[in-house]
């Protein structure tokens, strides 16, 4: 149209979003960690971790040839941990020595001790057998976001908690 003398001006909000966590120290002893941001911003994180020592609850009895299997991450680009068993003479496992804490595991994996494998196992056990029992626990390597938020003045307080086990230690702190 004919219309003249229209005027504006632009205003620009500088809307802070959470754009990386950083992981300051890695804490130990998670089963099902939590993140947080302080604030009401609204950004939000998955804490991913790598398994740590494996605790046995019961060395069973009998084993000949132990195998260690963890189940798998939960990450897209998580990397399955693995480890090996230790026995004592009568067939009683010791220990779970990780060889690879893996990676992407969102809560603690479950720990299966077999004897031989899950496709040749052992069935023959002269003496008897006894299952063993373990669980592990994670360290968090790192936090992925799910949300980045907004309207954030300075970077918001992340907090770690463990909303099954009594994981503690991990630090971490929000880029904007």
């Amino acid at each position: 149209g004919s219309g003249t003398g229209a005027q504006a001006d632009a205003t620009i909000v500088k809307k802070g979003a959470v754009v990386a966590v950083t992981i300051d120290a890695a804490g130990t002893g998670y089963i099902a960690p939590v993140v947080t941001f302080s604030g009401n911003g609204g950004a939000a994180g998955t804490a991913y971790g790598g398994v740590e020592p494996v605790t046995i609850t019961n060395g069973g009895f009998g084993y000949q040839m132990p195998t260690v299997e963890f189940d798998l991450p939960d990450g897209p680009n998580g990397v399955q941990a693995s480890g090996h068993a230790v026995m004592d003479t009568n067939g009683t496992i010791t220990a779970v020595v990780v060889d690879n804490a893996g990676s992407g595991y969102s809560t603690a994996p479950n720990v299966v001790i077999r004897d031989g494998t899950i496709f040749d196992p052992i069935l023959n056990h002269p003496n008897g057998f006894t299952e063993a029992a373990a669980t592990a626990t994670l360290s968090i390597q790192e936090i992925a976001l799910d949300a980045f938020g907004s309207g954030y003045q300075a970077a918001p307080t992340v907090t770690i908690t463990d909303s099954v086990g009594m994981g503690s230690g991990a630090l971490a702190t929000a880029v904007l």
